[in-house]
């Protein structure tokens, strides 16, 4: 209530923001889909967390991907759900997400990372 609607830099900050992570989710290894893809799998997720009227103003395009977005939480709910089952599978879980996360940490960065990563390894400002 005392913040303004959104303006010219508002629109600008949130196309850059939703252009740097489908970049970054592009880049990786085997990316599950094209920029183009993710960055409308980003609208449809805005959208739905924002609502029409607020997304309108930021100018976050409609996106065909808005009616998987239940679909979508509904498998990673189910798979949560299996991976937790059991104390032995809920173990597994852990073991593989941790073995993940330390593959990546000891793999090259990705180029143009985000800036809190360059500063997480070298403990400096600006790289």
């Amino acid at each position: 209530m005392t913040i303004g609607p959104p303006d010219e830099n508002s629109r600008t900050l949130t196309a850059a923001m939703v252009g740097a992570q489908a970049d970054l989710l592009s880049s990786a290894p085997q990316p599950l889909m094209p920029r183009a893809e993710f960055c409308e799998f980003i609208h449809g997720i805005l959208r739905r967390s924002l609502g029409d009227d607020r997304a309108d103003q930021l100018g976050i395009p409609v996106s065909s991907a808005a009616p998987f977005l239940g679909m979508i939480a509904l498998a990673n709910s189910e798979a949560r759900r299996w991976q937790t089952f059991t104390p032995q599978s809920a173990a597994l879980a852990l073991q593989e997400n941790t073995a993940r996360r330390i593959a990546r940490e000891r793999s090259a960065s990705i180029p143009g990372g985000p800036t809190y990563q360059q500063h997480a390894q070298t403990g400096t400002v600006g790289g």
